[in-house]
């Protein structure tokens, strides 16, 4: 048994890596310059800084569209968009 920890060890990863990339596809972000959202990939999810302050979750990336750095907000995909 003492052998095989790096296979559980591999074992693990792959389920961290499975459960992120399920839990979040069902995110996007709307960027605070250009407004527009969209969806982070698996490294943008695991490298930006993510929180939750008064206005909802954010995290820190930088949009597709206007390459800028933002607080983004965080949106669920299924969700109308309040106004």
């Amino acid at each position: 048994m003492n052998g095989l920890w790096p296979l559980w060890l591999t074992l693990l990863a792959i389920g961290m890596v499975l459960l992120t990339m399920s839990l979040t596809g069902g995110y996007e972000y709307e960027c605070q310059k250009c407004h527009r959202h969209y969806k982070l990939g698996f490294m943008g999810i695991m490298m930006s800084r993510h929180g939750r302050d008064a206005s909802g979750s954010w995290a820190i990336s930088r949009c597709p569209h206007c390459r800028a750095i933002t607080k983004a907000r965080e949106l669920r995909s299924d969700e109308q968009e309040k106004v």
